[in-house]
């Protein structure tokens, strides 16, 4: 069986939250080559969410280039 290219994803903050929560982020990284969350979507797990469990490590994976932050309309893509 072939194996496709990894692809781009968008998100919404559920599956970003869960996997944050069992420390399982890092798992995206190898079936996705660009994770991409719309502004909103940050703006609910961080802002919204800054004392949650599990933000350190989405805030880590952000920084990291894991996880970008999409500021226009995700239409734009």
């Amino acid at each position: 069986m072939e194996h496709s290219p990894k692809a781009k994803v968008v998100f919404n903050s559920s599956p970003i939250i869960n996997l944050s929560k069992i420390d399982c982020l890092h798992l995206l990284s190898h079936l996705f080559n660009k994770i991409i969350i719309p502004n909103a979507v940050y703006d609910e797990i961080v802002e919204a969410g800054k004392d949650k469990k599990g933000i350190k490590t989405i805030l880590k994976a952000i920084k990291k280039g894991l996880i970008t932050i999409k500021k226009d309309k995700i239409g734009d893509l």
